[in-house]
């Protein structure tokens, strides 16, 4: 999941995975979707280590990200779980393969303080 991590970018608050799962007291870091000048959707800031752990357990058991949640349980490696489509619903696309091809595993901290509020 390193390779997910560096491949998201994961600057979010307590968000290494850029998830997008709505928690309470979690803020928005970007606005990804608009509902006139609202945002209502977008990675999340969480307020604490115990609420971006659990949300992102609920994005990764919500069904879309079986053959992500199936590689870790598998221990398929990064190479298999960088072929998964549902890394294109996630976001990151091709990300994970492209850290890959680079040979250089670089991911960023995982942000501890409140970085950024949209």
């Amino acid at each position: 999941m390193t390779h997910l991590r560096q491949a998201e970018g994961a600057k979010a608050t307590y968000n290494p995975f850029n998830t997008t799962q709505d928690s309470s007291d979690s803020t928005f870091w970007n606005c990804l979707k608009k509902n006139g000048d609202k945002c209502v959707g977008g990675v999340r800031n969480y307020k604490t280590e115990k609420d971006g752990i659990e949300s992102t357990v609920k994005t990764l058991t919500n069904g879309r990200y079986d053959c992500i949640v199936n590689g870790l349980k598998n221990n398929k490696g990064s190479k298999e779980i960088a072929k998964c489509s549902s890394l294109d619903v996630w976001g990151t696309k091709d990300g994970v393969s492209k850290v890959l091809d680079q040979g250089k595993l670089t991911p960023p901290e995982i942000s501890r303080s409140l970085v950024k509020k949209v």
